[in-house]
């Protein structure tokens, strides 16, 4: 029966339905949320289609932004995934080419683990002659590979690289440097492998 103050003339009980109370208490409140239906089966087609692309991208987000693993992969599509991994790659070591808020449903985190957007930047000329200005460590991958240029100027490169790893590994290094063959014949699957990219 509802009760609909002192002008309430209704003897019988409703047969309305009776809207649900808002929950009061934090449990029923949590249980709210927690109703779901079951999964659409073309999702669960395409977890399963996409399972090593899934597996893999984990293992880059463990590897490279392990702090974010929750948030990264708490997004409901990969589109979203892709955007999050970008977001927190680009705050947290440099900023990825291109603009990964467009990434659509056509682009996969198999595309995204095949082409990561990392800008590949080369040595103009007058970087290569103002070497003294970059880090220890392009200094160092800049007196292993052949002079584009001019080896006149990898005389004062390799008596730096002298001063950063000591004469006796720096006389290693051929004067004019390796080619590019060499080195990736010399790195290519090894752990240093990022010498060759």
């Amino acid at each position: 029966m509802v009760n609909r103050g002192v002008e309430s003339t209704e003897t019988q009980p409703s047969t309305e339905p009776q809207p649900r109370p808002e929950p009061v208490f934090p449990l029923a409140l949590l249980a709210s949320k927690l109703i779901v239906g079951p999964p659409a089966l073309i999702r669960l087609i395409d977890l399963i289609e996409a399972s090593d692309s899934v597996a893999e991208f984990l293992s880059l987000v463990r590897e490279l932004l392990p702090d974010h693993e929750v948030a990264i992969m708490a997004a409901i599509d990969e589109g979203q995934r892709i955007q999050r991994f970008c977001h927190y790659f680009n705050n947290q070591y440099f900023p990825l080419e291109d603009n990964y808020t467009d990434y659509t449903d056509d682009f996969s985190l198999m595309d995204f683990l095949h082409h990561i957007p990392v800008p590949l930047m080369g040595f103009s000329w007058d970087d290569y002659a103002q070497f003294n200005d970059f880090r220890d460590s392009f200094v160092l991958l800049l007196s292993m590979v052949e002079s584009p240029y001019n080896n006149d100027e990898r005389l004062p490169m390799l008596e730096r690289v002298k001063d950063i790893v000591g004469k006796s590994l720096a006389e290693l290094i051929p004067p004019d440097g390796w080619s590019l063959d060499d080195i990736h014949r010399m790195f290519e699957g090894s752990k240093y492998e990022g010498v060759v990219a």
